[in-house]
């Protein structure tokens, strides 16, 4: 599979190192969020991006855990369960469709299945 982008994996592991409930590290995995909860989880995360964005071209608003996970930014605090950073249109657009693949190829089940998130140097 290839590799999401550097900002996307910096991003990633400073939540998983930052936030207190470490999401996507083991013993704290994901699960696949269904469709109700990617779209609340996208209209929370939204509102947390209202300040950064247009403020760089070509960036946009990420979040992580991702929208598509049941941990998205509807599961609790932002800082303590999830939080937002900008990043490289680019970087953001390839890990999106990296995690649709994966749940694809992979046969995840809506609020089912589990996952962590390794990020290998």
């Amino acid at each position: 599979m290839p590799r999401p982008r550097a900002a996307a994996v910096a991003f990633y592991r400073d939540m998983q190192r930052d936030l207190p409930t470490h999401p996507g590290r083991w013993p704290n995995s994901l699960g696949r969020s269904t469709d109700v909860q990617r779209v609340v989880n996208r209209l929370v995360s939204d509102r947390a991006c209202v300040p950064l964005r247009g403020t760089i071209q070509r960036y946009q608003c990420d979040e992580y855990p991702f929208a598509a996970t049941a941990e998205g930014a509807a599961s609790g605090p932002r800082g303590v369960n999830w939080d937002v950073r900008l990043m490289p249109n680019t970087h953001n657009q390839r890990v999106g469709g990296l995690l649709s693949a994966f749940y694809q190829d992979q046969r995840m089940f809506m609020g089912v299945d589990r996952f962590y998130v390794d990020i290998v140097p």
